[in-house]
């Protein structure tokens, strides 16, 4: 009897053990991918913002003016500045649909999709601004989809899409 519950005992601490250390495993990825793909803070610069990892190959589609360079060192907590036509930009919003996708892209989420091949695209460069940014929401809920456009110089998806 001694015997069985010494090795019931062996087994429970080993069990624990395992499990213990998985919990570590999945705590260390989870601060790595924490740091892989910080928050956006208030203070971050445009460029900053357009350079994320998370959103590494269509960051430039986050603003509508392509090859604009001029606000790059602009921080976010001013992004208001760049519309002058709408006084009431909230830059806690703008940064919670931002880190709404930066954490989706950290949980391996698809958050944007190209409507053209990198052929057609060149073949048509008018295609080369185009995309679908995804966020997701409730399984089965109602949805809505959102078409920044319009043509307006101060028109970019912080205000119209975010």
């Amino acid at each position: 009897m001694l015997r069985s519950c010494l090795f019931s005992w062996r087994i429970a601490f080993l069990l624990a053990a395992i499990l213990a250390l998985q919990l570590s495993m999945n705590s260390a990825r989870a601060a790595e991918d924490m740091n892989k793909y910080p928050h956006i803070k208030a203070g971050d610069t445009i460029q900053i913002l357009m350079e994320h990892p998370a959103f590494k190959g269509f960051g430039q589609h986050l603003l509508t003016r392509d090859g604009d360079v001029s606000n790059l060192s602009l921080p976010i907590s001013r992004i208001h500045s760049l519309l002058p036509y709408h006084g009431s930009v909230d830059v806690d919003t703008v940064l919670a649909g931002l880190n709404h996708m930066v954490d989706d892209a950290a949980a391996g989420k698809t958050i944007f999709y190209d409507f053209y091949s990198e052929q057609q695209k060149r073949s048509d460069p008018t295609k080369a601004s185009t995309g679908l940014f995804f966020f997701r929401g409730e399984l089965g809920a109602p949805f809505a989809v959102v078409c920044p456009g319009g043509g307006k110089g101060g028109l970019f998806l912080f205000l119209d899409g975010l």
